[in-house]
């Protein structure tokens, strides 16, 4: 079984007028599949949420998404922190915060503007 990871890609969003304003977030659970891994995410400050596995594309490891799979985050603003928690249990963050087992942050940035004048 694979070690377990949480990554982002972007890991900085770079907000312009046509850029992209998501992250595609890639968890792999490893050897946290009973009970099966819980995925929370929260922008800003604000309330913890599930991740619905909807949301989910099974990744290649195992094509299922309790074990391996991306989603993309919510649009991001300039200034406006994404995060991705992966719990091994039912723990509930909006309880209260223990540490999660894996975790990752992802900022938002202004990007570079191109004026062009005639």
């Amino acid at each position: 079984m694979a070690d377990p990871l949480l990554t982002a890609k972007p890991d900085i969003v770079v907000v312009s007028g046509s850029g992209a304003n998501t992250t595609e977030i890639h968890y792999v659970t490893g050897s946290f599949v009973d009970p099966l891994p819980r995925l929370w995410e929260r922008k800003s400050a604000g309330t913890w949420n599930p991740v619905a596995l909807a949301r989910v594309t099974p990744g290649p490891t195992a094509g299922d998404p309790n074990i391996d799979g991306f989603f993309f985050s919510p649009s991001l603003a300039p200034g406006e922190p994404y995060q991705v928690r992966l719990y091994h249990d039912d723990t509930d963050p909006r309880s209260n915060e223990p540490p999660p087992d894996f975790e990752i942050g992802v900022p938002a940035v202004s990007g570079p503007t191109t004026l062009i004048n005639h």
